[in-house]
């Protein structure tokens, strides 16, 4: 079978060393002849790096890379530029000073490798960077590949002032691509915030911006047809050691790592870091969120009072998708522009976006971070706990199941606990979605609003919860405001219970159900 590029991220390196390659050169073509000044964003380890990588080798007409892809049939002249290719993650970004100093030292060893001469290197890195086109310019138009455009304002957002300094070294650097404009052929930049161009672009408004874009929805990640084509091989594999058929194994691979969807009618792909973990560890995990775990993000919810369980719900128009500064960050638009939400569907009359999680991965990686940032319960505790709570709702032992649940809540440390009906509710939701357990909230009904509701296969449970008052109060409130009636036409059993939280025990105080008659 062909090997497997993990985690290497160079184009030239994986066609010379035989790795696989899912063909993108058609995209990367079509960017080349249509346009000049191009802006991405995609979420991490979804093959940004590789996509620079492969624009460099193009621009720099090494057409030997591209035997039998899709781009050495067209008509492209492969003529050579010379090409400023910057990562942002390799520059010090600790502070202003030492990001113009290690900027300084990657222009000038640009300068180096092209054997042109920078005459004024006191000037700021802005100057640098003028200079250096100037003189790349007498070689031909320049190429600017810029990667992680972002790195240095996202690194920073736990510190306001530093994030603003650097959003504003960004801003007069990104300023001179503009005022370049007559020595550039083309110019990409990659990053995964899409912060506006009054903030970081104010100087580079040319810029097209391909982020939402149906025709470059695909450029990055795997489709269905790529995953079932190029990677026919591992999937066979993945199959005969589960036991399973293929298309059993494809509809799992689909259920974790596909769902991504990048534009109003762009096809979801499949996240190309999992699948490709995936395929080399032959297990299910969560891959690509165990290589970061989102704390700004956790941070912001928790700042915001940002509602989680309401996450199924969302609906945002496409300006919600474009942060507008580091000083008025929003949650909608992280959290879709980092990988957490994806587009789910577009409503084309009220052109508007419904967001959820892509898929399962996702969905578990971030719930149990919600949790242990919400509990300091490590991940640990949290499988164990989980694994007795589904044995006994399964068994229908809901004492004993009701008995893990305040052994859990026990061990959360007191100064987090939050005098709020809320913050248990919170809780609750995240431990039955680990479960594997659909879970609605707040249920609207002609009435009144069901703090909770599970539907199963064979039965339909609805929590009342109280805090401070009794089981008595909250099994009355399902009672008379007729919470169950929408759900008697499924014919399933459905039993109801009455939860008491106390905010001087921290706990859960009391239970009592009752099964509908």
């Amino acid at each position: 079978m062909q090997k497997l590029p993990i985690g290497i991220q160079d184009f030239t390196k994986i066609r010379g060393d035989g790795y696989i390659y899912v063909d993108k050169t058609r995209y990367l073509y079509d960017l080349i002849q249509n346009g000049s000044v191009y802006f991405l964003s995609r979420p991490r380890r979804f093959g940004k790096s590789l996509l620079i990588s492969t624009l460099e080798a193009i621009l720099k007409g090494k057409k030997e890379l591209f035997n039998g892809l899709w781009i050495e049939q067209s008509d492209y002249d492969w003529t050579e530029y010379p090409v400023l290719r910057i990562d942002m993650s390799q520059v010090t970004r600790t502070s202003p000073e030492l990001f113009e100093q290690t900027m300084k030292g990657l222009l000038l060893d640009k300068a180096k490798e092209y054997s042109v001469w920078i005459s004024r290197e006191d000037e700021p890195v802005s100057g640098i960077l003028n200079q250096l086109i100037d003189a790349l310019s007498r070689i031909d138009k320049v190429v600017v590949l810029i990667d992680e455009y972002d790195k240095p304002i996202l690194d920073n957002l736990d510190n306001n002032d530093l994030a603003v300094n650097m959003r504003n070294k960004l801003r007069d650097f990104y300023t001179i691509l503009k005022a370049q404009d007559g020595n550039i052929k083309f110019i990409l930049l990659t990053g995964v915030t899409k912060f506006s161009k009054v903030s970081v672009f104010s100087g580079l408004n040319n810029l097209t911006d391909l982020t939402l874009d149906n025709d470059y929805a695909s450029i990055l990640g795997y489709t269905q047809s790529e995953l079932e084509t190029v990677f026919r091989s591992w999937i066979d594999k993945l199959a005969k050691k589960n036991k399973r058929t293929v298309v059993e194994e494809l509809s799992k691979i689909k259920l974790w790592y596909n769902g991504y969807q990048f534009s109003s009618e762009g096809e979801p792909v499949y996240n190309p870091f999992s699948t490709l973990l995936l395929f080399q560890q032959q297990e299910y995990r969560a891959h690509w969120f165990a290589t970061g775990t989102p704390t700004f993000l956790l941070k912001l919810i928790e700042k915001e009072n940002f509602d989680i369980t309401k996450i199924e719900e969302i609906r945002v128009r496409e300006s919600a998708f474009a942060t507008a500064d580091v000083n008025n960050l929003d949650v909608f638009s992280l959290l879709y522009q980092t990988g957490y939400l994806t587009i789910k569907h577009f409503d084309s009359d009220r052109q508007s976006y419904q967001l959820n999680y892509p898929n399962r991965e996702v969905e578990l990686g971030f719930t149990e971070s919600l949790l242990e940032y919400t509990t300091k319960i490590s991940r640990a505790q949290q499988d164990t706990t989980m694994l007795q709570l589904v044995d006994w709702l399964v068994a229908k032992d809901y004492q004993a199941f009701f008995d893990e649940l305040k052994r859990f809540f026990s061990t959360i440390p007191y100064d987090l606990h939050i005098k709020s009906e809320k913050y248990y509710q919170g809780v609750l939701y995240f431990i039955f979605r680990l479960m594997g357990i659909e879970i609605d909230v707040e249920v609207h009904t002609s009435l009144g609003s069901i703090d909770a509701v599970i539907t199963s296969k064979n039965c339909v449970l609805i929590f009342e919860f109280k805090l401070d008052q009794s089981v008595d109060i909250a099994l009355a409130q399902i009672h008379n405001k007729k919470y169950a009636e929408p759900y008697k036409k499924l014919g399933k059993e459905i039993q109801l219970f009455g939860i008491e939280f106390s905010t001087k025990e921290r706990n859960i105080l009391d239970w009592k159900s009752d099964i509908l008659e």
